[in-house]
């Protein structure tokens, strides 16, 4: 049999508190401590698995100021902590790069969707063209331990994130597995 659970402890912890924090190092030491307490039989493997790994922020949330980019959009960015998707209008392209480039270099790097989409990035396979439709002209993806904010969005928890994931730096990418037998 496979039995599936979902532990989002370390997780959330390790956002609001930081990831080498106390509060995540006693949620590890409580994972822990059950595990020992299960009798592993002969046939038995555990697995523990992510979906990604996390570093601390170094810098409060970053937000993209509307009104300044406002003339470069047919539609809002979407924004998922970590990267966000850019809807460029076709004659601001390279206006938009520029800008972008100028006031987020330090931030976040900027890539042209059509350049991932070529280099696989989403897949090995063909894009369907729902998911064409939908992911922009752009993408950034900030650097280790920053973090976007939906500029609209003034929520307490998502401004004062300790720890944050979505990026390319190699706490964020790395995914732990331990097999127990």
């Amino acid at each position: 049999t496979f039995t599936y659970m979902y532990l989002p402890d370390v997780d959330s912890k390790s956002h609001k508190f930081g990831v080498y924090s106390k509060e995540v190092e006693n949620v590890i030491n409580d994972i822990e401590t059950e595990l020992k307490q299960i009798n592993i039989e002969e046939n038995i493997e555990i697995i523990i698995t992510a979906d990604h790994g996390q570093t601390n922020v170094t810098e409060k949330g970053l937000k993209i100021d509307l009104e300044k980019y406002n003339e470069f959009f047919y539609a809002l960015p979407g924004i998922d902590v970590g990267t966000a998707t850019y809807y460029i209008k076709e004659e601001k392209n390279e206006e938009f790069e520029k800008r972008f480039k100028l006031d987020f270099k330090d931030k976040m790097f900027l890539f042209k969707t059509e350049e991932l989409v070529e280099n696989k990035v989403f897949g090995p396979t063909e894009l369907s063209d729902y998911m064409k439709s939908n992911i922009g002209e752009y993408i950034s993806i900030c650097k280790k331990g920053i973090y976007l904010i939906n500029c609209e969005e003034e929520d307490e928890v998502l401004n004062n994130l300790k720890g944050t994931h979505s990026g390319f730096s190699r706490e964020e990418i790395i995914v732990p597995l331990i097999v127990i037998n």
